[in-house]
């Protein structure tokens, strides 16, 4: 007889995880125990020594689908002459707390439940298992059992408890297991606060969504603002409701054959859809009369998810397409709260579909997209956070990351922790959600804070909240951020060439850069190249009015060309740029793609984030090898991408009345070729044969596509955020990896 300890850290609680390991020991006559202990799980088993090996094998080697190990130790010790293999009690004695697991979506056997009429659970919305179900957004304190999930505001029945605590149910110790006769439920409410009582709420729900109405639905992390995404009408009542007049909505479906009627899908994309995050995918539109022409307006893309949790699921059997948007105002952060939903909402919703599992952390959707057959996170959210890396460093930090698409992330015991994506700090609400989020982690993960990371820009919200926290501070440059996001998401440690593209950021000149070629490490940078500087007019009006951007360019390169501007905000323009009256030097590569839009007429106004260079990718035509000419003027070790004839080349087509399409084309087609043409000058510069590709603009899906497969075919190793985000919302994680290295 052999026995032995093992600790197994991860993902192992809410997971299946023990039952498994109860049922594998009965298997192979093993005795002992499993046991939770917050940050692991251990067992202390006991039998043949070949059992104990075959045991062994398959709970590391086979373990539930949701389970991730991260790290296993394993003891011999005396035997014990254990009788029987018992699951006990988890240990309220707590080492780390870190390892939370993601909400998951319904698994199939649950859906086949909630359809099956001689279910128990038939048509249940909360209905779900130790394979799915909520979690991170429903648990107050560790470990993760009922009693420190908002799920112990219910008393289990007796037939549930029947479930949980049997080993060899598919329920067994699912912290959320509920039914009808014992677990929430429905209610529906008018904007006026009046209930609705009605048979089947769910149907009656279809019903009014059907005739045109506006729903806010409480889902995993928040409510959503739904309606029917065929029917113009309210598609258009919610964008003057939302004020929100371009920005796309996302759609859920009932499933892929719905998805194929929207949209192209490939293989991998269909199992992201079907896999257990769900998050909104990005996918290439397919022209069709089914969805309303508002759903995504001037985008060749379209968000989409499939249901996530069974109320979603039982209305989409009444529904085919519908809009499902986060449930705030414009600028808040998402309402997740019963008592403050139709104060908040009650300017944009009809109707309210409540339920009274109350929400203790609140969470976007995830938004994903596939580039090059790798799955990019593009917000982090809902089934993806509480994401974790390993990281060889022992210190707590915390890095509070930029104020747009904000979040935070923090080091503890050899791992970084991300936040979800809490919003623009420049709103009140969501600065205060994000310093309420940002102290319940604190709380949560029993952090002893060593050092607080922020930008070098003093002027920022995230900053200046960094400042008041009274710790050891560091402060990193935004773009040395971005590539350090992705060179800790890919384990790289030597210098590389990092091509770093954005809207915004302070550099080391106290210049706003945006158009960056580093060489450098973790640790420290140097700018080699970047785009020539051109003063622009406007400040932070420039990121909305690109038209003072468009006059801007044309200023810096001495072009004439009829803009569509006022005589009189013409004149006022060229008397500020003149006199250097509210402006700031720039390199932004971000700020170039707004000019050329507006220059070919694509767009006017910015009304969110993105949006220009979303639209100029949107018209790209896949035909077009034609680019425009521009010089690449080296001094001592540093070049400078003078696109004075990109400008030139463009105007001069927009007077030949060459197409936007074909303009657009030339662009993105040029700014690749001075990528292709900075790295290699480097790298026979420097003999450095890594590249990081990194920034917002890289969101590009057909720039960084094209930049990847040109170097690749070169000879260089290419990488670019996949996990981490690539805009603002993976800053956080760079600071953390710069901070890391800098304390060695």
């Amino acid at each position: 007889m052999k026995r032995y300890v093992i600790k197994i850290y991860g993902i192992v609680q809410g997971v299946g995880f023990r039952p498994y390991v109860y049922q594998t020991a009965l298997r192979y006559h093993i005795n002992g125990f499993v046991k939770n202990c917050g940050s692991y799980v251990i067992i202390d088993c006991e039998g043949l020594k070949k059992d104990i090996k075959s045991f062994l094998i398959d709970v590391v080697k086979k373990p539930p689908v949701l389970a991730q190990i991260r790290k296993i130790d394993v003891y011999s010790l005396d035997t014990y002459s254990y009788e029987t293999f018992k699951i006990l009690e988890s240990s309220t004695n707590l080492e780390h707390f870190y390892y939370v697991s993601p909400d998951i979506a319904t698994c199939n056997k649950c859906l086949l439940d909630i359809e099956n009429m001689d279910s128990r659970y038939y048509h249940y919305p909360f209905t779900n298992c130790t394979d799915c179900g909520p979690r991170y957004s429903i648990i107050k304190d560790l470990p993760y059992d009922r009693m420190t999930t908002t799920m112990n505001d219910f008393m289990m029945c007796d037939e549930c408890k029947k479930e949980y605590i049997n080993p060899l149910d598919r329920r067994f110790h699912a912290q959320p297991i509920a039914c009808k006769d014992c677990g929430p439920s429905l209610m529906l409410y008018n904007k006026e606060g009046k209930e609705i009582k009605v048979d089947n709420i769910i149907q009656y729900t279809a019903h009014l969504i059907n005739q045109g109405h506006i729903m806010a639905i409480k889902g995993l992390g928040g409510f959503h603002l739904c309606c029917d995404a065929k029917n113009d009408e309210a598609v258009i009542n919610l964008r003057k409701r939302k004020q929100r007049p371009n920005k796309p909505f996302a759609i859920m479906t009932k499933d892929i054959k719905h998805v194929n009627e929207i949209a192209v899908i490939n293989d991998f994309e269909e199992e992201i859809l079907r896999g257990k995050e769900k998050p909104i995918l990005l996918l290439k539109k397919k022209e069709n009369k089914i969805l309303s022409k508002y759903i995504a307006p001037h985008l060749d893309t379209i968000g989409v998810f499939l249901p996530y949790t069974p109320l979603h699921a039982l209305l989409l059997k009444q529904l085919d397409y519908i809009v499902l948007t986060s449930g705030n105002n414009k600028s808040s952060p998402i309402t997740y709260k019963n008592e403050k939903v139709i104060e908040d909402l009650k300017e944009i919703a009809d109707y309210f579909l409540i339920h009274d599992r109350k929400i203790e952390r609140p969470l976007e959707d995830s938004v994903s997209k596939v580039i090059l057959n790798k799955k990019q996170n593009i917000r982090l959210g809902r089934g993806v956070i509480p994401l974790t890396i390993a990281i060889n460093h022992d210190k707590q930090i915390v890095a509070l990351g930029m104020d747009e698409k904000s979040g935070y992330a923090f080091s503890q015991n050899g791992l970084i922790t991300l936040s979800q994506y809490l919003g623009d700090l420049n709103q009140m609400a969501c600065y205060e959600g994000f310093k309420n989020s940002m102290q319940n982690t604190i709380e949560f993960y029993n952090l002893n804070i060593d050092y607080i990371v922020t930008d070098k820009n003093h002027h920022l919200i995230s900053s200046q909240y960094g400042s008041t926290l009274g710790k050891k501070r560091l402060e990193v440059y935004h773009h040395h951020a971005h590539m350090a996001s992705c060179m800790g998401e890919f384990g790289l440690y030597d210098d590389v060439i990092g091509v770093i593209f954005d809207g915004t950021g302070l550099g080391d000149d106290d210049s706003v850069w945006g158009g960056e070629f580093f060489v450098g490490n973790r640790k420290t940078f140097t700018r080699v190249g970047h785009l020539e500087p051109v003063l622009i007019q406007g400040r932070e009006k420039a990121i909305k009015d690109i038209s003072r951007t468009a006059y801007s360019y044309l200023k810096h390169f001495d072009l004439e060309y009829n803009l569509r501007i006022e005589c009189k905000k013409e004149k006022i323009l060229e008397k500020a740029i003149n006199h250097n009256i509210n402006c700031f030097k720039t390199t932004s590569m971000g700020r170039l793609f707004d000019g050329v839009s507006y220059l070919i007429n694509l767009i006017d106004e910015v009304t969110y984030d993105g949006e220009a260079a979303i639209r100029l990718e949107s018209i790209v035509d896949n035909h077009i090898d034609k680019r425009y000419s521009y010089s690449l003027n080296v001094n001592h070790h540093q070049f400078i991408l003078d696109f004075k004839e990109v400008i030139e080349g463009i105007v001069d087509d927009l007077k030949n009345e060459i197409s936007p399409s074909i303009i657009s084309s030339k662009f993105h087609l040029t700014i690749i070729e001075m990528v292709v043409d900075g790295v290699k000058l480097i790298s026979d510069d420097t003999g450095i044969n890594q590249v990081v590709l990194s920034g917002g603009v890289f969101q590009n899906q057909f720039l960084l596509e094209k930049c990847f497969n040109r170097l690749v075919e070169i000879g260089f190793k290419v990488y670019f955020n996949q996990k981490i985000p690539i805009n603002d919302n993976g800053i956080a994680f760079g600071q953390l990896i710069i901070a890391s290295q800098l304390i060695g």
